[in-house]
């Protein structure tokens, strides 16, 4: 009889070990598979800008910033430690970024959607200066992946200031302007490439068409470009249409209601 009791209670011990240890490689399995699904996965999605055929920024850049601005970087950390926010701020801080927008889903994915800069000048100074200038006027470096497709302002231009287009006198807001009101109209936009500014202060026009150069002279107001520039489309548009643009080596509009063409 007592060997029945002691066998019975040896069954019974094995078996609530067996059913522990089995829990135990449960609960040790479904930890696992939580806590890989606490690591994140990083999707980015990069919106391309208007004249732009490649990013001025990449996956890996972006990926890389991240990275080396969290411990142990982004995607090594527990989804419910990382700062979306501070991802956004970080993000934002490159010359190249205008907008982040970093959010998790439901599937433990950190998705990191980028709005570019989109430049719409480049200027190449007479000290050696080369960077871009955005729609809002804003400094941008040149970038490492990709070469704009934008006007160009060369010459004896000041340095960039951050608040260059509030100071009242400055070489490069009047290019700037001048470049919008280019931008701004299709005819200008397709015959205009370089905007060229001399020392004694004249703009010279470089066509995309042509050998011929366009003197505009300086730069007074915007009255004064306005006239300028619809004489000079007139001109284009109504004299030039009737023979060679070729023929002309130089366009001459700084003096008011006359254009005077050298060949």
């Amino acid at each position: 009889m007592k060997k029945k009791v002691l066998l019975a209670r040896i069954q019974q011990i094995t078996w609530i070990a067996l059913l522990v240890a089995v829990g135990m490689l449960v609960l040790s399995a479904v930890g696992k598979r939580q806590n890989s699904r606490s690591m994140p996965l990083l999707d980015i999605e990069i919106q391309p800008t208007a004249n732009a055929d490649s990013n001025l920024i990449t996956d890996e850049e972006i990926d890389s910033i991240l990275r080396n601005s969290f411990t142990y970087g982004i995607t090594d950390n527990p989804i419910k430690t990382i700062d979306v926010g501070r991802a956004e701020r970080v993000l934002e801080k490159n010359p190249f970024v205008k907008n982040a927008d970093v959010y998790i889903d439901n599937t433990n994915t950190i998705n990191v959607e980028v709005e570019q800069r989109e430049p719409v000048v480049r200027i190449i100074d007479g000290e050696g200066r080369n960077y871009y200038l955005d729609k809002a006027a804003n400094y941008m470096p040149l970038s490492e992946h990709h070469t704009a497709r934008v006007l160009v302002l060369t010459g004896f231009i000041q340095p960039h200031e951050p608040n260059f287009m509030k100071l009242k006198q400055h070489r490069l807001k009047d290019l700037f302007y001048l470049s919008e009101r280019i931008r701004a109209d299709e005819f200008f936009h397709h015959l205009i490439e370089q905007v060229h500014l001399s020392q004694n202060g004249d703009i010279l026009f470089v066509p995309k068409i042509g050998k011929q150069q366009i003197l505009f002279g300086k730069y007074l107001d915007e009255d004064n470009v306005e006239e300028k520039l619809q004489r000079l489309k007139i001109f284009y548009k109504e004299a030039l249409s009737r023979t060679s643009w070729t023929k002309y080596q130089l366009i001459d509009i700084r003096f008011k209601d006359q254009i005077v063409c050298k060949k």
